[in-house]
C-alpha cells in the first residue's frame, strides 16, 4: 500500500509542479513569503522570535495553500473528467485517498517552511545589527507542529468537501463556513488599537509558550481524529463511479425534442444569434473552461483573501498614526 500510496503522491506532485512552472505561480509564492514571512516580522518586531503569535500568522499558511490543493483532488479531477480513468485502476482506496492527503500536506509544508525561512532572514537583516538572530526552540518546533497538523485538519476538510462537490468552486464554498471564523478572529486583532495591541504582544509574548503550543495541538488533534475517519468513511469508489454515470431512466436530449418543447412559442418570438456571434461566445466558453481548470480562479481567488488580509492590517495602523 506505501507503494501505491507514493504513486499518488508522485502523480499529484507532478501536476502541480507543472503549475508552478507559470510566472503567475512564482509570483504567488513569492507573495505568500512576504505577507506571512516577511510582514509579520516588520509587524511585531524583535518578540516575533520568542512570540506565540508566530502561530497564528503561519497556521494561515496551510489553510489557503492546503485548501486549494484538497479541493482539488477529486472535483477537479471530475472537472477534468480524469476521475473515472483513476478510479478504474487497481490502485486501493486508501492508497488513493491517502496519497492526495499527502500531496496537499507535504504542499503546505514547502510554503510553511519557506516562510520561516524568510521570516529568520527578514529578523537578522532587519534588527540583527551584527548577531545572528532565530527562533526560539518553543516557536520553531511549535509552528512546524502546528502547522503540520493544520495542513492535516485542513487536508482532511478540504478532500471530504471535494468528495462530493461537483465543481472546486462548490468545493472551496462549503469550506467557507470554516474559514470564516478564522479570517474574522485574523481581522479582529487587526483593529485593535496600537496602545493595547502593543500590550497584547508583550502579554502573549510572556506566555510559556510550550503550554499554548501543547493546547493548541490537542485542540487540532481532536479535530483531526474527527474529520479523518469522516473522509475515510467518504470515500467508496463504487459510489463515486455511480455519481459520474448518467441515469439511465434519464433520457439524453435530442434534436427532435427541441420541436416538441417549443411548439408553444411562436415563431416570431424566437430570437437566433448571428453565426459569428455563436463562434465568438463558444471560444470564449473554451477559454474560460480551460482557464478554470488550470487553476487560475482559484488562485486569484486565494490571492484576493491574502490582499484582503494585509488590508485589515494596514488599515488600523493608518487610523492609529492619523489619530
Amino acid at each position: 500500500m506505501i507503494q501505491d500510496t507514493a504513486t499518488v503522491l508522485w502523480k499529484e506532485l507532478a501536476e502541480l509542479l507543472q503549475r508552478m512552472r507559470k510566472p503567475s505561480a512564482l509570483f504567488g509564492v513569492l507573495f505568500y513569503l512576504v505577507i506571512f514571512g516577511v510582514f509579520p516580522v516588520l509587524l511585531i518586531g524583535p518578540l516575533f522570535a520568542a512570540s506565540p503569535l508566530a502561530f497564528a500568522y503561519w497556521s494561515i499558511i496551510p489553510i489557503l495553500v492546503g485548501t486549494g490543493v484538497a479541493t482539488n483532488a477529486f472535483a477537479g479531477e471530475r472537472e477534468r473528467h480524469t476521475l473515472e480513468t483513476l478510479l478504474a485502476t487497481r490502485l486501493p482506496d486508501r492508497a488513493i485517498l491517502f496519497g492526495k492527503l499527502a500531496a496537499s500536506l507535504l504542499y503546505s509544508t514547502i510554503y510553511l517552511v519557506l516562510a520561516m525561512l524568510a521570516g529568520i532572514l527578514t529578523l537578522n537583516l532587519s534588527y540583527g545589527d551584527g548577531q545572528l538572530l532565530a527562533y526560539t526552540p518553543a516557536v520553531a518546533v511549535g509552528g512546524l507542529v502546528l502547522g503540520l497538523l493544520v495542513a492535516a485538519v485542513m487536508s482532511a476538510a478540504g478532500v471530504l468537501a471535494s468528495l462530493r462537490a461537483e465543481t472546486v468552486r462548490e468545493a472551496g464554498q462549503k469550506l467557507a463556513i470554516i474559514l470564516f471564523p478564522v479570517f474574522l478572529l485574523y481581522f479582529s486583532f487587526s483593529f485593535v488599537p496600537i496602545e493595547q495591541r502593543v500590550m497584547l504582544i508583550e502579554q502573549i509574548a510572556s506566555v510559556n509558550t510550550w503550554l499554548v503550543l501543547a493546547g493548541a495541538a490537542l485542540l487540532l488533534l481532536a479535530l483531526l481524529a474527527l474529520l479523518l475517519p469522516q473522509t475515510v468513511q467518504r470515500f467508496q469508489r463504487s459510489r463515486l463511479l455511480l455519481d459520474q454515470q448518467p441515469d439511465p431512466q434519464t433520457k439524453p436530449a435530442t434534436r427532435n425534442d427541441a420541436p416538441k418543447r417549443a411548439t408553444s412559442v411562436r415563431s416570431d418570438q424566437r430570437v437566433t444569434l448571428p453565426a459569428p456571434l455563436t463562434d465568438l461566445l463558444t471560444v470564449m466558453w473554451k477559454e474560460w473552461r480551460e482557464l478554470h481548470q488550470s487553476g487560475s480562479r482559484t488562485t486569484g481567488f486565494r490571492m484576493l483573501i491574502v490582499g484582503l488580509l494585509l488590508f485589515g492590517l494596514l488599515l488600523p495602523c493608518k487610523a492609529d498614526e492619523r489619530g
